[in-house]
């Protein structure tokens, strides 16, 4: 700090421009940062959760075909050999092939609309797996399950981006893809719940 420099004229004791900024107190950098950290925690709390469950749901339905197979639909559509396993398989076509396509829609639509239109869609045809009869309704109603979730993972890694800055968005990327872990966690705990409903309405329980 610059010792004060008295004037002989006025006798009156000046400072410099050092001497009064570093008496101010919290500079205008400090409460801008202190506004940041406080946005990006009201978007942690309202954006994270959202897309989180998102996922976890669309996790739930991708996979439910493996708690299913257990309580009787292997016998029920007669999926003998490789049936099971292609039916399984052929989810990942459309998934994988559409992925490009879905996120050029999600930037014409805009999240807002494309992102709970295809959970609309998704939750329709998860709906329809416990109507299928026999194992040419399974593969349709896999290949149609990959076409609609096919822009949801990328929808919503996008949908981060324009949220978060690149410092930030690591991490959240990572909260957002641990609800994959989540729901392999308490999916089989939902599975043996719903397969105490075996006989309810007349319908199997995997059904």
């Amino acid at each position: 700090m610059d010792a004060p420099v008295e004037k002989e004229s006025s006798g009156r004791l000046e400072y410099s421009d050092e001497d009064v900024a570093d008496n101010q107190g919290p500079t205008v950098e400090a409460s801008e940062s202190i506004d940041a950290k406080k946005t990006l925690r009201q978007m942690d709390y309202r954006v994270i959760p959202i897309v989180t469950v998102l996922y976890l749901l669309s996790f739930l339905d991708r996979g439910n075909i493996g708690n299913a197979k257990v309580q009787g639909m292997e016998e029920d559509l007669e999926l003998t050999g490789n049936r099971y396993n292609l039916a399984y398989t052929v989810f990942f076509f459309p998934y994988a092939l559409l992925e490009l396509p879905a996120n050029l829609l999600l930037k014409k639509l805009s999240p807002s609309i494309w992102l709970p239109s295809i959970m609309v869609a998704w939750g329709l045809v998860t709906t329809l797996t416990g109507i299928v009869q026999n194992y040419h309704g399974l593969i349709a109603v896999r290949v149609m399950l990959g076409v609609a979730e096919s822009g949801q993972y990328p929808g919503c890694a996008y949908y981060l981006s324009t949220w978060y800055a690149p410092q930030d968005l690591g991490f959240r990327q990572g909260m957002f893809f641990s609800a994959a872990a989540l729901a392999g966690s308490f999916s089989g705990l939902l599975a043996y719940a719903l397969a105490q409903m075996d006989g309810v309405g007349g319908l199997a329980g995997w059904r």
